[in-house]
């Protein structure tokens, strides 16, 4: 093979692209040098180099945020991939691992509120939905960013339903008050509240009514404040009680309905006739010219 063939074979290796252009100049001027063994050592140098070249890869450096490249073997170029990976992995783990814990921390908050404020079955459903949600936004959501922003959403969702409770926001509840079926449902419960005349020392009166079905107990205690008593075991009367009709205010357009208690020994008489003349429902048990009873 002539000197020419010899460069148009290294120029068509330049043109695919396995050499590069230096490598080219190179080899030309050991073509054109007379020294045939200097021609046969930079050939072999510059195969190896290509051969070394395509088992060469780019690795990102664990080392920097910004990465940098840098050519290394196929084998160190897997194992720092590995490494890599498992080291990215930890840091994204890290971050909503941190998430997880504080939406499974409002999640008992809220179990122990409902627990309060509903039942035992309220606190273990709320428990179970909030780890639940958390544990499928972990193994749904594949990219961090999102699933760091879904656990973070959880978690002011699961914040709003705790205050709802305490606040008692009963005022979101929209019970239809023409629907007795749901007015009876809504006064389900214990209730608290108190009024205050103002006059001699023993200013408030508390009330206390529990409703079970159409049976109520009901207890009335005066105080120098506002606090609520320690109620006695024994209620001051018991009985059943029902509803009147929708009643409107006369100086507002609100509406409300009565609720007539019936005492079960005539001696109560007294009692119950307090609670009827200053207990009527109003989205809620209300005391009547003061404030909505609380729902225990």
């Amino acid at each position: 093979m002539n000197k020419i063939e010899e460069i148009k074979k290294l120029k068509t290796l330049l043109d695919e692209g396995a050499i590069t252009e230096d490598e080219f100049n190179s080899l030309k001027k050991g073509i054109i040098s007379t020294d045939a063994k200097a021609k046969e050592i930079l050939l072999n140098e510059n195969s190896d180099l290509r051969n070394q070249k395509k088992e060469q890869l780019v690795e990102p450096d664990t080392n920097n945020k910004t990465f940098k490249k840098k050519v290394v073997s196929k084998e160190r170029y897997e194992n720092s991939v590995y490494k890599n990976n498992f080291t990215e992995w930890e840091d994204n783990n890290t971050a909503t691992f941190n998430l997880s814990k504080i939406s499974w921390v409002f999640g008992l908050v809220l179990g122990i509120v409902f627990a309060f404020r509903y039942n035992f079955y309220a606190f273990l459903l709320a428990i179970g939905l909030s780890i639940g949600a958390s544990v499928a936004i972990n193994k749904l959501v594949p990219k961090l960013l999102y699933r760091n922003i879904s656990l973070g959403f959880l978690s002011v969702v699961l914040v709003l339903l705790i205050i709802y409770p305490i606040g008692n926001a009963r005022s979101f509840a929209n019970v239809d008050i023409a629907n007795e079926q749901a007015v009876v449902k809504d006064m389900q419960g214990t209730w608290v509240g108190n009024s205050h005349d103002g006059i001699g020392e023993f200013q408030y009166i508390h009330y206390k009514v529990e409703i079970a079905g159409n049976n109520f107990r009901g207890w009335i205690d005066v105080g120098r404040t506002s606090d609520e008593p320690s109620w006695k075991s024994i209620p001051d009367v018991k009985g059943t009680w029902s509803l009147s009709e929708v009643l409107t205010y006369t100086n507002s357009s609100g509406r409300y309905r009565n609720i007539y208690f019936e005492e079960d020994n005539s001696n109560n008489l007294l009692s119950a006739r307090a609670l009827q003349n200053m207990i009527v429902y109003d989205g809620g048990l209300y005391v009547v010219g003061w404030a909505s009873m609380s729902k225990k």
